[in-house]
């Protein structure tokens, strides 16, 4: 494997490429940050607490794409060898409190196999009072990650395959 970072940490790179889902949390705070990479697989997230106006949230996530890659933040979840990102759940308030990663083996074709899943743990700060939603896991290949951040996360996308 080379270790020239992947094209999908290069914020705002490619704009047209993708689709994006609905974005769960705020849709106007923060910045646009997207990270998108056409050639890769999401296997997991880079990710750090925060905290906004007393509430505990996901204060940074950064897209992983190879096992190997540089880690900038301080804990990460990553999917076993040879499955990847095939959707998630996320929880939110004001911010973006917590997410929860789902993964589908990739076939020898890149396809996700639907038979073959398993779900990650919650990361940030699950809270049963939060709002919850669900985005991907429709069996298209999920290329990158759309947030909305400032100081922490106040909304997530996914990235999918067109």
């Amino acid at each position: 494997m080379s270790k020239e970072s992947p094209i999908g940490l290069k914020e705002n790179a490619l704009p047209g490429v993708g689709v994006d889902t609905e974005v769960v949390g705020s849709l106007t705070a923060g910045v646009p940050r997207r990270f998108v990479d056409p050639k890769a697989h999401l296997i997991g997230l880079e990710y750090r607490p925060g905290s906004w106006l007393g509430e505990s949230c996901l204060g940074s996530l950064r897209p992983i794409y190879r096992p190997d890659q540089n880690r900038l933040l301080v804990s990460a979840t990553v999917a076993r060898e040879g499955y990847a990102v095939s959707g998630l759940e996320a929880q939110f308030r004001n911010n973006l409190d917590a997410v929860k990663l789902h993964f589908r083996k990739i076939r020898p074709d890149g396809s996700l196999d639907p038979n073959d899943t398993y779900e990650g743990d919650w990361i940030g700060f699950p809270d049963p009072a939060a709002q919850r939603k669900s985005l991907g896991d429709t069996g298209v290949r999920v290329i990158g990650v759309f947030l909305r951040a400032g100081a922490v996360v106040d909304g997530l996308a996914l990235v999918l395959e067109k």
